[in-house]
């Protein structure tokens, strides 16, 4: 049951989505470091590369937990607790003496960040009305992006006069700042301590499958049988045994009932692949603009910053179209940008273009911008107020489900040494993913509000 906050909607989704910009922006940010880091601990480039996807897989996987424990003991609570654990985290990883500390703190950093995002969402979805949901989302939406966004801008500008460690302790101030503005927030219920349960075997299993994705790509170039094998084997042990425990016990770290809901299964899978495409065209555009056009860093960060903002400025105006004209046709509206976008990156990189690539990235944004509300409307709005947490924890696992799969995707196709032909094969695969997420849109409920999507009924 929503209640009503004397706090009007967009100064609510500001409140909230501040919160859940640290997640993103700590995961760029750190990225453009990742040389210095390298340098001053003398490891490899596999070696720096954990620092990333330690944290997407911590993220990935902590955040179904979060969401079942904002239901438990409140959305907000745990956002409160998830700034601790990020200011605590950040200090740690910024005066970690050796490589391994810091990624054991990243990871650590990447368990509190994942308590944010889906705690913000599930507060938002408990205190707004259902039919106003979308464009309150569009707002948060437009906060988180503005995270990914910023994240590169000020991990350079910190860079550019100080070390590493002080993208770290930039998380003190920025927590400090989120902390005064959720201060007015009235706390939202929850069902009660004791009825927040983690299975670890669960975890484990979902740790396992995870693992295989990650390494499933550099092992299918590492041209051997064994190290494929072993990944494959990983994520097919991993789904299994999961598959297996839930059916068992009936419950998991994912609760896999919440699919039973079309709108909610339609969303996970519309987040899961339209972040697949947006990210790998985020990671892979550097190196072919780097490598094939000999282009420099400040003109790639200039191209890559026309998607970031397009998607910013993107999301509210998605959020007004699901509200007016409902949920299919911001999803559809969206999917069928992103389908132009991606068939127009890969024309002007199969045309061997450079600076034109600024329009087609630009509509990768926006279409990520326009459908992003109506994705998450439709599968919040799928399932109870009470399960807002479950339900927003999944939504965003599946956004990294996406991201670790194209991390995969993007080291199966390009290997270490990538010519504009694999650019090319790429991009074709991404434009395929495109047009699977726009039939998706089209599939499932077509209500013309998100309430008209909502169940009255609850997992068993």
């Amino acid at each position: 049951m929503e209640f009503e906050p004397a706090i009007p909607g967009r100064r609510l989704a500001i409140s909230a989505g501040a919160a859940a910009l640290l997640a993103p922006l700590n995961s760029t940010m750190v990225a453009v470091a990742l040389p210095a880091i390298r340098d001053e601990f003398n490891v490899g480039v596999v070696a720096v590369s954990w620092l990333v996807t330690s944290y997407l897989v911590a993220v990935a996987i902590t955040q179904p937990v979060g969401g079942r424990l904002g239901d438990a003991i409140g959305s907000l609570a745990v956002l409160r607790i998830g700034l601790l654990g990020m200011a605590v985290c950040s200090v740690a990883a910024a005066l970690s003496p050796s490589f391994e500390l810091l990624v054991v703190t990243r990871s650590l950093q990447g368990v509190a960040a994942a308590l944010l995002i889906p705690s913000a969402t599930a507060y938002l979805r408990k205190s707004v009305a259902v039919q106003n949901l979308p464009g309150v989302l569009g707002t948060n939406g437009a906060m988180i992006s503005a995270g990914a966004a910023l994240g590169p801008v000020a991990g350079g500008l910190i860079l550019a006069v100080g070390g590493w460690h002080w993208l770290f302790l930039l998380n003190l101030p920025a927590v400090v700042a989120v902390w005064l503005l959720l201060l007015p927030l009235p706390a939202d219920g929850g069902r009660g301590i004791r009825t927040f349960r983690i299975d670890p075997a669960s975890l484990a299993a979902l740790i396992t499958a995870f693992t295989g994705l990650a390494l499933l790509g550099s092992a299918l170039r590492s041209g051997t049988t064994v190290f494929p094998a072993v990944s494959l084997g990983l994520i097919v042990a991993g789904i299994a045994a999961y598959a297996w425990l839930f059916r068992a016990a009936g419950q998991a770290v994912v609760d896999l009932n919440l699919f039973r809901a079309p709108a909610f299964t339609r969303s996970g899978a519309m987040t899961a692949v339209s972040n697949l495409v947006m990210y790998t065209i985020l990671v892979a555009m550097p190196v072919y603009l780097r490598d094939e056009r000999g282009v420099g860093a400040g003109a790639i960060g200039a191209l890559l910053f026309a998607m970031s903002a397009t998607s910013v400025m993107a999301a509210p105006a998605g959020g007004r179209v699901a509200t007016r004209f409902g949920i299919r046709a911001g999803l559809v509206s969206g999917s069928g940008v992103l389908i132009f976008a991606t068939a127009g990156v890969l024309a002007v990189v199969a045309a061997g273009g450079t600076y034109s690539l600024a329009l087609p990235l630009a509509l990768v944004g926006i279409g990520m911008g326009l459908a992003g509300a109506a994705q998450q409307s439709s599968g919040l709005a799928a399932w109870p107020a009470a399960m807002a947490g479950s339900a927003a924890g999944t939504l965003s696992f599946m956004r990294y489900v996406g991201s670790v799969a194209g991390a995969s995707l993007l080291a199966a196709v390009l290997g270490r040494e990538p010519g504009a032909g694999e650019f090319e094969a790429l991009l074709a695969i991404l434009a395929c993913a495109a047009l699977a997420n726009g039939a998706l849109a089209l599939w499932g409920p077509g209500s013309r509000s998100p309430a008209g999507e909502q169940l009255a009924r609850s997992p068993a």
